[in-house]
């Protein structure tokens, strides 16, 4: 026993500690990491408390409660069936679809971290939870700050070597600061591992896929020059995952209406260009089409540059809620579910 928490297997040993499946007096089950001494407890509880202020989203997991005693430190998680790495294992083939539902969420979550200026540094398949297509990242003992990057490797190794990190890219392995693009290359090994029946192998990184779609969206991503993998926030406006977009039609083609979303108990109004989604008589999200007129788009205008490039698809459509208004395209995989299920009750409703 840990506390109320009644220790049932192993679930994985990792550098920091090891990870434990547990339940407490309701059964219900939880993640608990026991970790080592050699780790660093007073960094890690700051590490903890700057997270839990600063980093909440959708697809990040961060401990839920820290308990500390004289013989040891554990933290207590949300418990996932599997990662990235056991669920590939034992689902064997993914689709193309399930693949894009996942690295759009990863890509989202990255994307997050580079507006809060954290590196995450430890990007790899076995750092990524997931249950019924959600998936989490998990494991921040070697983030920092992008103001203050660290070398994860203090000199040049050798091939060999290199072999054992294929995460880490090549500049993070000649010695170089950790950045940005750094964890981008780690979104790029995550993407090879699911694409492929092999593991990603530095020397020879040719993706196993003959589809152009996901080559160029692999090589915007690997690339021996940082500068020249895009940024998250580029990758998510990628043609790869135009499909997951494909039920969106502008919102001028409907008649103005007003209905009752059930399964959400949201109010539903289209007026004009707009999907207005009350709960409550308050205002949750506010959906805004702009296919007619594009130019009064402002939320593109940065990205009006790479609208040529055949690998960048910009969908003119914005959402607004709490945390602002951005592209729908770098909205969470949550908000693109209610908005897909909204058309949906459109559909229904212009049969009836």
């Amino acid at each position: 026993m840990i506390d109320k928490y009644k220790v049932i297997k192993e679930i994985t040993s990792g550098t920091e500690g090891t990870v434990f499946l547990a339940i407490d007096d309701t059964t219900k089950c939880f993640a608990i990491k026991v970790y080592k001494k050699s780790v660093d407890i007073d960094r890690l509880f700051d590490l903890n408390k700057y997270n839990r202020s600063q980093l909440k989203h959708l697809n990040i997991l961060l401990p839920i409660k820290y308990i500390k005693t004289a013989d040891y430190t554990v933290s207590i998680m949300k418990y996932y069936t599997y990662d990235l790495f056991k669920y590939k294992r034992t689902f064997q083939n993914l689709t193309l679809y399930e693949i894009r539902i996942i690295m759009k969420q990863i890509l989202d979550c990255v994307n997050f971290l580079k507006q809060k200026k954290v590196l995450h540094n430890d990007l790899k398949i076995e750092n990524i939870l997931i249950n019924n297509l959600d998936i989490v990242i998990i494991d921040f003992g070697l983030a920092c700050s992008e103001s203050y990057p660290f070398r994860l490797v203090n000199s040049k190794i050798t091939s060999l070597e290199k072999k054992e990190y294929p995460y880490f890219a090549p500049e993070v392995l000649n010695g170089e600061l950790v950045s940005h693009k750094s964890d981008i290359w780690c979104c790029g090994v995550i993407f090879y591992d699911l694409i492929c029946s092999v593991s990603f192998n530095p020397e020879n990184r040719m993706l196993g896929s003959n589809d152009p779609e996901c080559i160029q969206f692999y090589e915007s991503m690997i690339h021996n020059i940082p500068s020249l993998r895009f940024d998250a926030d580029i990758l998510l406006l990628n043609s790869f995952f135009a499909k997951l977009y494909s039920f969106i039609n502008c919102l001028l083609e409907y008649e103005d209406f007003q209905i009752k979303f059930g399964s959400l108990d949201y109010d539903i109004q289209k007026k004009k260009n707009r999907l207005i989604c009350k709960q409550n008589n308050k205002i949750i999200y506010n959906f805004k089409c702009f296919c007619h007129n594009k130019i009064f788009c402002t939320y593109v205008h940065k990205y009006e540059s790479l609208v040529r490039r055949p690998e960048i698809k910009l969908i003119y459509y914005i959402v607004t809620d709490s945390n602002g208004s951005r592209l729908i395209q770098h909205a969470t995989i949550d908000i693109l579910r209610i908005l897909q299920n909204i058309y949906v009750e459109i559909e229904c409703f212009k049969k009836k």
